[in-house]
C-alpha cells in the first residue's frame, strides 16, 4: 500500500512539472466589471441640487479552459424605469467559445457584431 502511494505521488509530481513549463497554456479567467454612471448638478432658484446615479452596470466572469475553449457570462444590471430605485438584472451574454486557426465557433447567447461596431466607434454612450 505504501509504495502505491509513493507511486502516486511521484506521478503527481511528474505531471505538474511537466504541465507547468514556460511557454506553455495556463488555464484562468478575470472578472468583469463596466459601470455606467451620472453626476449631475441641478441649479433651481439659487439652490443646487447634485445627484450621483449608477444608470447600468456589467458584472461578469471570462475564463479559458484550454487553448481552444473559453467562456464568458455577464449579467446587465440596469434601472428600466426614470426616478425609481429598482434595478433589474438579466443576462447579457453567456456562452461557450471554441477556436482553432480556421475555425471559430460560439454556442450560447452570444454578443452580437454591431454592438461591437458601435462602442469601438463611438465608445460607450
Amino acid at each position: 500500500m505504501k509504495s502505491y502511494s509513493v507511486l502516486i505521488v511521484g506521478l503527481l509530481f511528474t505531471v505538474s512539472s511537466l504541465s507547468a513549463q514556460e511557454g506553455g497554456f495556463v488555464s484562468g479567467g478575470k472578472p468583469i466589471m463596466v459601470i455606467f454612471s451620472n453626476f449631475n448638478t441641478t441649479l433651481t432658484n439659487g439652490e443646487a441640487i447634485s445627484a450621483f446615479e449608477l444608470r447600468r452596470v456589467y458584472l461578469g466572469y471570462e475564463h479559458n479552459f484550454n487553448e481552444h475553449l473559453s467562456g464568458k457570462a455577464v449579467l446587465d444590471v440596469g434601472n428600466p424605469g426614470v426616478g425609481n430605485l429598482q434595478m433589474t438584472a438579466y443576462v447579457k451574454n453567456a456562452y461557450l467559445k471554441y477556436g482553432t486557426d480556421r475555425l471559430a465557433v460560439n454556442f450560447g447567447m452570444i454578443p452580437t457584431v454591431q454592438f461591437k461596431v458601435q462602442e469601438s466607434a463611438w465608445g460607450y454612450r
